[in-house]
């Protein structure tokens, strides 16, 4: 859809919020294209920068600021920046949801004065993933996967309840435990070693 079939659309959607300005924030669901710079299907920091500028040029005079997100999630750490900047332009700012605005987008919605839902909308849990040097690559083996922190604290309570380790297990039965399930999690740790003590 062109500039010129979209503006019609905006200006169709601001007049029904009472002459509040709309700036959108869409992602897409899809992998990136490389060819086009710019384009990611997750919500990221980079999107701070054009952001000021739309909102640089947006001259709301008082009326309001709608912020019209679609996001299937991202960057947690991207929300606060994005929010504080959205405040310094509307500390009022409403965020319109007319389908997804998933884990990171959530939480951005929770930053606006109101969050608008239709029929359709979509929010999410809020789920961040880790990313470092020990994470799993992914199947091209040039990026790393996320591991989302529900999965690590999962991990976390299976082990200590498969070692049947509570705050008063002592002596062999913990010894016991531990040499049992040592090479089932070797397994699960890939490339960490696992002493038994």
């Amino acid at each position: 859809m062109t500039w010129e079939q979209r503006k019609p659309l905006i200006a169709a959607v601001e007049a029904q919020r009472g002459g509040r300005k709309l700036v959108t924030l869409l992602n897409f669901d899809r992998p990136s294209i490389p060819e086009i710079p710019g384009l990611s299907e997750n919500f990221s920091s980079e999107v701070k920068a054009p952001l000021f500028r739309v909102l640089k040029e947006t001259k709301h005079g008082g009326a309001g600021l709608d912020l019209l997100m679609y996001t299937r999630g991202g960057d947690t750490n991207a929300v606060w920046p994005i929010v504080s900047l959205l405040r310094e332009f509307d500390p009022d700012f409403q965020v319109l949801v007319p389908y997804r605005c998933h884990s990171s987008g959530t939480l951005l919605c929770l930053g606006a004065k109101r969050i608008v839902l239709g029929p359709l909308s979509e929010l999410s849990p809020i789920d961040p993933t880790t990313a470092n040097a020990f994470n799993p690559n992914a199947a091209d083996n040039k990026a790393k996967l996320g591991i989302s922190v529900e999965d690590v604290t999962a991990f976390k309570k299976f082990v200590l309840d498969q070692l049947d380790c509570t705050p008063t297990t002592k002596g062999a039965k913990l010894q016991a435990s531990r040499a049992q399930m040592a090479p089932f999690l070797q397994q699960l740790a890939v490339g960490v070693k696992i002493v038994v003590a």
